[in-house]
């Protein structure tokens, strides 16, 4: 049960922050405001390295 929930505030987190950096781009009337949504995924996700 933890899994699951520790999996759904990943992503409400991810989905909030695109969000909200999509939605200040536009405030500021940047031309590709979608790439702030994509950026702040990039940044926000979590990457695994495994060891080879």
């Amino acid at each position: 049960m933890e899994r699951k929930s520790k999996y759904f505030l990943q992503a409400l987190r991810i989905a909030l922050g695109c969000c909200l950096s999509i939605w200040i781009a536009e405030l500021l009337h940047l031309e590709y405001a979608i790439s702030a949504g994509s950026i702040t995924f990039l940044s926000v996700i979590t990457t695994r390295w495994s060891k080879s």
